[in-house]
């Protein structure tokens, strides 16, 4: 378990409230009302309404940029006031508050995968005496998740929490790709980000390592993509492109467009990679 000692200092906030709500600071005051010496950072909170895996997809995506220590309050919620349970995890040496409902499983799939990181822990929110006096069925984003974040910074422990869980809730998307055979990815669109670029769930680290990138096929509805370029500037302007982004994943991109209105196509597209030539030159 994280010592008390290696929490960073700093609070992020993910939610789908909207960038001018102010349910939002809402949230930081709960949490500044428990502690002054939080440094909030605000993910995002742009997040598609009740989004789940956006908001799952997203909350991976940003993680690793922080320090050892962060807590992290991810808050969309559309069982809020339901028997949907609370949870507060650590792994990948850093903690995460948000209902169970899919959103920290990319987190903790990520953390499992990794050699270098832990089996996640999870406990159930459940410590009365850590939430705010006065509970609303609608909005326990600010009445439960954001103080027991604030006492998790001020120095209580993950067990303190609640009880222990063996398992986060199921998701009915895939976070993985699959290798139908030597030659054969199947995965699909993850999240669509700002910019409209098609963010899928395969990884770099994915592709065989006999793969080479400018050999691969990726299909997506009708359109059928040559080779995984580089840079958005291998191409010309309106082209359809594969290229890994920032994160390591596979991205489906219009050269200085938005490919999710061109294609008309989001989240839970399938995609396929095929790789005729095995083996690099």
């Amino acid at each position: 378990m994280m010592s008390t000692q290696n929490r960073s200092g700093i609070i992020t906030l993910l939610t789908d409230f909207g960038a001018g709500s102010p349910y939002v600071a809402e949230m930081k005051a709960a949490i500044l009302t428990t502690t002054s010496q939080a440094t909030i950072v605000d993910l995002t909170h742009s997040i598609a309404p009740q989004n789940i895996r956006e908001a799952a997809w997203i909350l991976a995506r940003t993680v690793r940029s922080f320090p050892v220590g962060t807590i992290h309050v991810a808050v969309v919620d559309p069982g809020v006031g339901s028997d949907r349970k609370i949870v507060a995890v650590e792994c990948g040496g850093q903690i995460f508050i948000a209902p169970d409902n899919g959103l920290l499983a990319v987190v903790a799939a990520d953390a499992a995968f990794d050699v270098n990181s832990s089996d996640p822990m999870i406990h159930q929110v459940t410590n009365a005496d850590y939430f705010r006096d006065a509970i609303s069925s609608t909005f326990h984003g600010r009445d439960i998740m954001a103080p027991v974040a604030a006492y998790l910074l001020a120095g209580k422990n993950l067990a303190s929490c609640g009880p222990k869980l063996d398992r986060l809730a199921d998701v009915a998307w895939n976070l993985v790709p699959r290798l139908i055979d030597e030659s054969t990815i199947s995965g699909e669109v993850a999240y669509v980000d700002s910019f409209g670029n098609l963010i899928t769930n395969v990884k770099h680290t994915d592709l065989p390592e006999c793969w080479e990138f400018s050999k691969v096929n990726v299909e997506l509805q009708n359109v059928k993509i040559e080779g995984i370029v580089p840079t958005y500037s291998s191409s010309v302007p309106g082209s359809v492109i594969a290229i890994i982004g920032s994160s390591g994943l596979l991205e489906i991109s219009v050269v200085n467009g938005n490919c999710a209105k061109q294609l008309q196509c989001g989240a839970g597209q399938g995609v396929v990679l095929k790789c005729d030539s095995l083996y690099k030159s």
